[in-house]
C-alpha cells in the first residue's frame, strides 16, 4: 500500500498534536512535515513533496509573499 504524504500547518502546538494523533492511526498516512509560521510552511514545501496539505488558513506572519492577503 502507498502512503499518502501529508504535511500539517498550524500555529497551535495543540492542534498540531491532536491532527497528528488522527491521522497517524490510519493506515496508509504518513505525516512528512509540520510548520508552525507560513515561512516555514513555503520553505518546507518547496523541500518536502507531498499528496495533501492540511493547513489554517488564517496563521500570523504574512510576508510580502502573499500570505493572509484579503
Amino acid at each position: 500500500m502507498t502512503n499518502v504524504r501529508v504535511i500539517l500547518a498550524d500555529d497551535h502546538p495543540f492542534v498540531l498534536l491532536g491532527v497528528r494523533a488522527a491521522l497517524e492511526m490510519r493506515a496508509g498516512v504518513a505525516i512528512v512535515g509540520e510548520a508552525a509560521t507560513p515561512t516555514s510552511l513555503i520553505t518546507l514545501l518547496e523541500s518536502t513533496p507531498c499528496d495533501v496539505l492540511v493547513t489554517d488558513l488564517t496563521m500570523p506572519e504574512a510576508s510580502d509573499r502573499g500570505e493572509q492577503e484579503g
